[in-house]
């Protein structure tokens, strides 16, 4: 079974508070990695695997736990996509970013790394934005080296009308409501798991253990979704994604997916 999208919440820590945040306020929670045989349970491919938060840059044991296990166990990974606030941990993530750069390289059998990054999306991008605690130059210029940087997070919302999703802290602040933004609501269902032809479209890890068809809801709204239908540690990820597809109760339905 192939993975599209395979999005993993590797922390609910953050060392900034930014007005903007669809999380909401930052947790002290940490991705278990004893998790991974449920998440890779007969997964031979991830086409794109993004690493988000909570910051990344504060759990890359979690990313290097991640590239360690796929490597152990033949999980061909594609690409990677990091978004990073830039202001801790400069040098390991970059460093963790570069060995899985070498991976993905390794399993696409890509020889050129300009060639590789234009067939695949591998990303590190820096939020730099009006919400966002202005990076020191020498980090920022770091990252801007990097051939594999994403200046897509390098965004004003007021001057180029990017919308906030409401959620998080976009409500706690009043953001959705000053008239200076430009908001809006995903409508993305919780539990939609697209599969076609043996591949799961998206699916979206928190940090806790529980799966979900997207990721743009804040923290509190994910946790008030869980049940033993979507815990990871009653049930694989491939088997929950095909329970749910089938419309079944997991109870119901533990060998549906062979």
């Amino acid at each position: 079974m192939i993975i599209n999208t395979l999005i993993l919440e590797t922390t609910r820590k953050c060392n900034l508070v930014c007005k903007h945040c669809l999380r909401g306020p930052s947790e002290e929670k940490e991705a278990d990695m004893h998790l991974f045989p449920n998440i890779f349970y007969k997964i031979t491919e991830v086409n794109e695997l993004i690493f988000t938060g909570g910051e990344p840059g504060l759990n890359i044991t979690y990313m290097d736990g991640v590239l360690e296990y796929c490597k152990l166990n033949r999980i061909k990974v594609n690409s990677i996509y990091l978004a990073t606030n830039g202001t801790v941990n400069q040098d390991e993530l970059v460093r963790a970013m570069n060995d899985w750069l070498i991976y993905c390289m390794m399993v696409t059998e890509s020889q050129d790394i300009h060639e590789y990054l234009k067939k695949h999306h591998f990303r590190l991008a820096c939020s730099v934005d009006e919400f966002h605690r202005r990076l020191n130059t020498d980090v920022y210029n770091k990252f801007r080296q990097l051939s594999f940087y994403d200046d897509s997070k390098e965004i004003s919302y007021l001057e180029d009308n990017y919308y906030l999703i409401e959620s998080g802290n976009v409500l706690l602040y009043g953001l959705d409501t000053s008239g200076e933004y430009l908001c809006g609501i995903s409508g993305e269902e919780l539990f939609d798991f697209g599969i076609d032809n043996d591949i799961i479209k998206q699916v979206y890890i928190s940090c806790n253990g529980y799966i979900y068809s997207c990721c743009n809801y804040d923290y509190e709204t994910l946790d008030n979704n869980i049940s033993p239908d979507n815990s990871l540690s009653i049930q694989s990820l491939l088997d929950i994604c095909c329970a749910y597809k089938k419309g079944a109760n997991l109870y119901d339905c533990y060998n549906m997916c062979g």
